[in-house]
């Protein structure tokens, strides 16, 4: 499962984004 897929994990930037 990817928790970046509906958005940053509870506790991080809303603007973070994970290495593609």
């Amino acid at each position: 499962m990817d928790p970046y897929r509906f958005g940053p994990p509870r506790g991080l930037s809303p603007s973070y984004r994970p290495p593609a």
